[in-house]
């Protein structure tokens, strides 16, 4: 047994704490409780690329299209590791089909999922919890995406875009976490949330769509498209966002209408590989 004592310099304790941490990950191994197959639940990469500045645009047209190539890496890396999870799901139930039981990493894997996403169906692996980290854990189309970003960050120029790297208008409630609005509706007490990154807000506000109650129909039309091997397009799913603003219908038919007329539905389509999950 050392005694830390004996490691006194500063090359001394980092080779304890070395020495630690791969006995703890060996351990872990051994337990079943580290795979290296299985994806991370959270995704570590974060894109750093900052906002341009899209008010030296004249051009309405070239404004446009250089606000799409700026977020479709953000919105792809995201949808990326979206289906890295669902192929995990996948393999992990095909398993569960043929032994009837799941290892310990295959378990941990999930209940970590579970938690991350809000999910409460999964205290043990049935197909009610399957169902439930497919319906939740799964992309979001670009188009939907972008136009979102588009009409809430005024194409990337509102304060909230500029100051706080948020595009999406999302909100935070505990001072000092966002930027305060210059105008409030009497008893709300919010802030507009900062973002270190554009990214975090895009991560942020998928994981939004992804979980909150409000939009708990939008992912059951996704659902439903999966269902019907349909592809999933941000014109189907912009329904499910009725509680998204206050104007309701109206914000539905204006994203619907941003989609259409920026032809940006192309974006939706998965890359090749990809397109069952």
């Amino acid at each position: 047994m050392f005694k830390l004592a004996q490691f006194k310099t500063a090359n001394g304790m980092q080779n304890l704490l070395t020495a630690m941490l791969s006995l703890t990950l060996l351990l872990l191994v051994s337990c079943g409780k580290v795979d290296n197959s299985l994806p991370p639940i959270v995704n570590k990469k974060v894109i750093k690329a900052p906002l341009p500045d899209f008010t030296v645009f004249v051009d309405v047209k070239e404004k446009k299209s250089n606000f799409f190539e700026y977020l479709l890496p953000l919105v792809r890396e995201e949808n990326g590791h979206i289906r890295e999870l669902r192929a995990a799901i996948f393999e992990i139930d095909s398993a569960y089909q043929v032994a009837g039981t799941l290892t310990t990493a295959q378990l941990h894997w999930i209940e970590k999922a579970a938690d991350r996403y809000d999910i409460t169906e999964c205290d043990t692996y049935t197909d009610l919890c399957r169902e439930a980290l497919l319906r939740r854990i799964d992309v979001i189309p670009a188009s939907l995406i972008m136009a979102q970003a588009a009409n809430e960050s005024a194409w990337g120029t509102s304060r909230f875009a500029t100051e706080g790297n948020n595009l999406f208008g999302q909100w935070c409630f505990v001072e000092g976490c966002g930027l305060v609005p210059s105008q409030q509706t009497s008893g709300q007490h919010y802030e507009v949330r900062s973002f270190d990154t554009v990214h975090q807000s895009v991560r942020s506000y998928m994981m939004n769509i992804n979980t909150h109650p409000s939009y708990k129909e939008l992912r059951y039309i996704r659902q439903g498209q999966r269902l019907d091997n349909n592809q999933l397009t941000g014109i189907d799913l912009a329904p499910g966002l009725i509680h998204y603003s206050e104007r309701g219908e109206a914000y539905i038919e204006e994203i619907s209408k941003m989609i259409r007329f920026n032809r940006i539905q192309k974006y939706d389509a998965p890359p090749v590989a990809e397109e069952s999950l």
